[in-house]
């Protein structure tokens, strides 16, 4: 059967404020996009085709007439990016956003998965060369934490030691791609076919096993219980500790001891090997990370959810630096949960106004102009109004991507571990700890 898909736009909320794009002929996606229109459109009419088949190449063929014209009226929307493209002008931001503007046609049924080229190259060096915490110190915390089940590591509790815990992500309800980054999806061999699958959507909004068990490509492993590499998702989170300029803190953990820092939103879904990265001196492997897919034992008592509003400002921010030049963690994914999970989050009423003079106030008529801006400006940038109302926000997650999430204070973290109880005379670190 010959199956089209052309998707040009990306919708959102209509109560966030909308910033439109026009593509033209000039942009390099739009035309790659196009030539394969008609290089697709030019698909043979023999009889090996079905007569509804040969009826649709003729209807696209005969649409296609002025079709050029027609791509460069299309437009999309993408929500609060005013600020970056400011930024960026208004080519870079473009042809690293690919308006996910295709068409495509296909005369026979894909088979192959599409995380399989993704679940080939998982190399989880995380989980393979680090060790996660002991079943006594797993014990000895669940039974400080009443409401733990000892299993799925999803409340919050004190970790004693190893390198990481492993968790699942909690998938989103009716999870629906908004935008993704053509881009990075190139550098981990993710094909624009495989971003708009069904499997694609569901691993990157935390449903890592449903991802690989029916949808897209199906192909199960009745033997084993596992599909298409399904048996290879690994999930983790990771402890570390907190300093603050030099001084090491405990006082703001949940246990006062520094044993419930950690990746709180977290979940990193998988290491990646690549044949090569975009970070000059990085190996060439990506670790692949969902922020907002879940509490983790570190959630320090919130719901360890993102919001769509705050998942926009990552994604763009992200992608942005990268394109600027400015070596950061990129982002692969966004994805909303649509008409599914919310969560309560603060936020300002029409009555939380500033009660800042105007420029003619009696009150500064004795100052000259140019001083009176200065002193509004100035009250401005001082008067500060706290979030006065909470609002139900919808739940996104931003799939973040990396050659590693290694940080200063895993290391920190591991260090106290081991010199644990060490006073200032010739004791020895403690060996016998796995860090």
């Amino acid at each position: 059967m010959i199956r089209r898909s052309i998707k040009c736009t990306i919708a959102m909320p209509s109560k966030f404020p909308t910033i439109g794009f026009t593509t033209t002929s000039s942009s390099t996606n739009t035309s790659c996009y196009h030539n394969d229109f008609i290089a697709s459109s030019k698909l043979s009419s023999s009889s090996t085709i079905p007569n509804k088949g040969r009826r649709e190449i003729h209807h696209i063929r005969k649409a296609h007439t002025g079709s050029s014209r027609r791509y460069h009226r299309v437009t999309t929307r993408l929500t609060a990016a005013t600020a970056i493209l400011t930024c960026l002008g208004n080519t870079s931001f473009t042809s690293s956003f690919s308006l996910n503007m295709s068409s495509s046609f296909s005369t026979e049924k894909e088979t192959r998965h599409p995380l399989a080229k993704l679940s080939e190259n998982f190399d989880h060096s995380w989980i393979a060369q680090l060790n996660p915490e002991t079943e006594e110190n797993r014990r000895l915390s669940k039974q400080k934490t009443p409401q733990d089940d000892g299993v799925s590591n999803n409340v919050k509790r004190p970790v004693y030691n190893g390198h990481y815990v492993p968790v699942r992500p909690d998938p989103l309800i009716n999870p629906r791609l908004v935008i993704h980054s053509p881009d990075m999806a190139q550098e981990l061999d993710l094909s624009l076919e495989d971003v708009d699958s069904e499997a694609f959507v569901k691993f990157f909004s935390g449903d890592v096993d449903g991802a690989f068990h029916g949808g897209d490509g199906d192909d199960d492993d009745t033997d084993t219980g596992n599909s298409n590499g399904a048996h290879k998702v690994k999930t983790w989170a990771t402890p570390y500790a907190l300093s603050i300029m030099g001084q090491r803190y405990t006082s703001n953990c949940p246990f006062g001891t520094g044993d419930g820092y950690g990746d709180g939103r977290a979940i990193s879904i998988g290491e990646v090997a690549v044949a090569k990265t975009s970070h000059p001196h990085a190996s060439p492997r990506y670790e692949l990370q969902l922020k907002g897919a879940g509490p983790t034992p570190f959630c320090r008592g919130a719901d360890g959810r993102a919001v769509l509003r705050s998942s926009i400002r990552e994604f763009l921010a992200s992608e942005a630096m990268h394109n600027l030049g400015i070596e950061t963690t990129r982002a692969l994914s966004l994805i909303v949960s649509q008409d599914g999970n919310t969560s309560s989050r603060p936020w300002y009423s029409d009555r939380n106004k500033k009660s800042i003079p105007d420029i003619n106030d009696p009150r500064l008529s004795k100052y000259s102009l140019e001083q009176r801006k200065q002193i509004i400006a100035q009250l401005n940038a001082q008067s500060r109004n706290d979030p006065d109302v909470m609002i139900e926000e919808p739940n996104a997650i931003t799939c973040r991507v990396a050659p590693s999430f290694v940080r200063i204070g895993h290391l920190d973290l591991f260090a106290r571990r081991a010199t644990k109880g060490i006073l200032d005379d010739n004791s020895k670190p403690d060996s016998s700890t796995q860090e």
